[in-house]
């Protein structure tokens, strides 16, 4: 009986497997899971075995191409960064992935995920965030192999780097940033870098920025590392292009200069010149705090329309401070008389010089008309008005060299 049992077991395991079994004295073959394809053959072949940790050429230099083409620029001058758009370009040969194309049914390329093959540690080195970040792609784009073991990979990025923005000539201004990219662990024992240029062609255009780059390679030596190590630096000259920023800071600066200069005529025989100076001083210091935080950045010297903004507000301090003085010495119940020598250079050449004759005329007059008791009050009252107009005219002359040095030094 057990026997019986054995031989009706084996007889059905022998039908399920259908090895042994004869249709008319023909074999029958199981079907293959799939259809493996030329490419399904070449991608294991050269798979097989593959460490994609392990350097391309072990012992020998691996050159590396590098480029980069660029889509957008976006710069923050507060925080001293720039924030670039682009698409960075490496090439290398890998000795582990040659085939022959006739052995594969005529495959000349072949498309592999970049976490199947080995790649290069490319980081930028003047990132905002670390000073020392790797490339961070978007997206999972894959690598074109050549039979010959070329690869390149294109991966789309976006990196934020340090730049020291030197705003002083702000508006007009032309800034010089830099991307400095190399190998994070392999020095130039290891890895070659080989630059391929930038390209613009697909770059958005950009309202603020005209743009140029140059690149050039380096060798460096990094702290805990004996050997040296290549990097690529592009150089990049961004000139800001004329915009409404331009004309709201040209019309701001003769807006100031002219208020400046136009308060040393405003007359002060009532409160409204000493009024009006003082709305002029709170607008100065308006436009000062908007550009000083606006404009300045956290890393750079101040810029010159914040210098200017500043002598500006402080001339017109001092216009303010001599108008108040001169309005209470006029003021007083029992004025002082202006000392005589004073009196001379105002009636003399000094006086013809800053065009006082009108205003000694006319307060000639003014006393003459008055009465004997009151003439000597009035006499000292027009005396300090004239002594005001004439400091006001001498401080206009001052005022107005200061102001065309500063836009000298700014031009020159």
């Amino acid at each position: 009986m057990i026997r019986l049992l054995i031989v009706i077991a084996w007889f059905y395991v022998s039908c399920a497997r259908g090895d042994g079994v004869h249709d008319h004295g023909r074999r029958t073959v199981s079907n293959p899971l799939w259809n493996e394809t030329s490419l399904d053959k070449l991608r294991n072949d050269l798979l097989l075995n593959y460490d994609k940790f392990a350097k391309a050429v072990e012992g020998n230099v691996t050159e590396v191409g590098i480029g980069l083409t660029i889509v957008y620029v976006e710069t923050d001058e507060l925080n001293s960064t720039f924030t670039s758009s682009m698409w960075l370009k490496l090439s290398w040969k890998d000795p582990k992935l040659v085939w022959s194309s006739q052995d594969y049914n005529g495959i000349d390329s072949l498309k592999m995920a970049d976490h199947e093959i080995w790649q290069p540690d490319i980081y930028l080195f003047n990132g905002a965030n670390t000073g020392g970040e790797p490339i961070i792609r978007y997206g999972n784009p894959y690598a074109l192999v050549q039979p010959d073991g070329s690869v390149v990979w294109v991966p789309p990025i976006k990196l934020t780097a340090l730049c020291d923005f030197d705003m002083y000539y702000w508006p007009f201004d032309t800034q010089r940033c830099y991307l400095r990219f190399g190998s994070g662990s392999r020095s130039r024992a290891d890895i070659r870098l080989v630059s391929k240029g930038v390209d613009f062609k697909t770059a958005i255009p950009i309202v603020q920025w005209t743009i140029a780059c140059t690149d050039t390679i380096v060798e460096v030596t990094r702290a805990g590392y004996p050997d040296q190590f290549y990097h690529v630096l592009y150089n990049l000259t961004l000139t800001r292009k004329p915009s409404t920023t331009t004309t709201v800071a040209t019309t701001v600066i003769c807006c100031s200069a002219c208020l400046v200069l136009a308060q040393r005529f405003l007359t002060f025989k009532t409160g409204r010149g000493l009024i009006l100076r003082c709305l002029t001083s709170v607008v100065l210091c308006i436009f000062l705090v908007y550009f000083g935080t606006r404009v300045a950045p956290k890393r750079s010297a101040a810029p010159w329309i914040v210098s200017f903004l500043s002598a500006c507000l402080f001339l017109h301090c001092i216009t303010v401070i001599e108008s108040v003085m001169v309005t209470c010495m006029s003021k007083l119940s029992n004025p002082k008389r202006v000392a005589w020598k004073v009196k001379g250079w105002l009636g003399g050449r000094f006086g013809r010089i800053l065009l006082l004759d009108d205003c000694i005329v006319e307060c000639e007059r003014c006393v003459d008309s008055t009465d004997d008791q009151h003439g000597g009050k009035c006499a000292a009252s027009h005396d300090w008005e004239l002594c005001h107009i004439a400091i006001d005219r001498l401080l206009f002359l001052i005022y107005f060299l200061i102001l065309a040095l500063l836009i000298l030094a700014y031009i020159i």
